[in-house]
């Protein structure tokens, strides 16, 4: 086995070559050296997955959202005002603190159910939409 350009003949050499790397690096190496099945990953190690995920697109989700309102504003859909009515709604900052936390679930259900009139159907399905394809839960 070679990693990083170094040739591994002992389990020794191994632990030494991995010993910076994360716990599941070094049993997935571990496993490789040794013929055996990596271990599967657990269930916290899957939620890490998710959520490092998650938290990768989580800005540019916020984003999207905001640029699509400020087309609005250019568009005349909304005024100024209504943009700054819309950013103190107590419904959207719950849906945004549940963005913010990887609460994806959670924000889509809050979208559903928010009375904004400002957030029409349309535009509360393209950001439930935007939330559904970044949900990582497979």
């Amino acid at each position: 086995m070679i990693i990083n350009g170094q040739t591994i003949n002992t389990e020794a050499e191994l632990e030494i070559a991995i010993e910076s790397m994360n716990e599941e690096s070094k049993a997935s190496l571990r496993s490789l050296f040794n013929g055996t099945p990596p271990p599967a990953p657990t269930l916290k190690d899957l939620d890490y997955t998710k959520y490092t995920k998650r938290a990768a697109v989580k800005d540019q989700i916020l984003a999207e959202m905001a640029s699509e309102n400020m087309e609005r504003i250019r568009a005349g859909i909304w005024t100024v005002p209504d943009l700054i009515g819309l950013t103190q709604d107590v419904e959207l900052k719950l849906v945004l603190d549940d963005i913010n936390t990887l609460s994806f679930e959670l924000a889509q259900s809050k979208l559903n159910a928010a009375t904004n009139p400002l957030l029409t159907s349309t535009i509360k399905m393209g950001w439930i939409l935007k939330l559904q394809s970044h949900l990582y839960n497979s």
